[in-house]
């Protein structure tokens, strides 16, 4: 698995300012949040937390800000 891309909410509180958090390119190998571990199992991994990575590679806001434009794109699907 090689998820990507993941910037998590608890990183903001590492940061002393704005410009600090702006600045940050990427992180290897971040812990990942537990609800994106949970969200991940519910829509691609059929529920099963234990087969989702708690770790992953991220993109951070100075390369997110930096790009010229962006593709999006999300996997999974949620039952109604």
């Amino acid at each position: 698995m090689c998820h990507i891309a993941f910037w998590e909410p608890q990183f903001g509180s590492e940061f002393s300012s704005d410009g600090e958090w702006l600045a940050q390119p990427y992180r290897i190998g971040a812990k990942l949040h537990p609800l994106t571990i949970e969200q991940n199992a519910i829509t691609s991994f059929r529920s099963r937390t234990s087969l989702v990575p708690c770790r992953a590679n991220t993109v951070g806001p100075a390369l997110t800000f930096s790009a010229d434009y962006a593709i999006g794109g999300a996997d999974g699907a949620l039952a109604e």
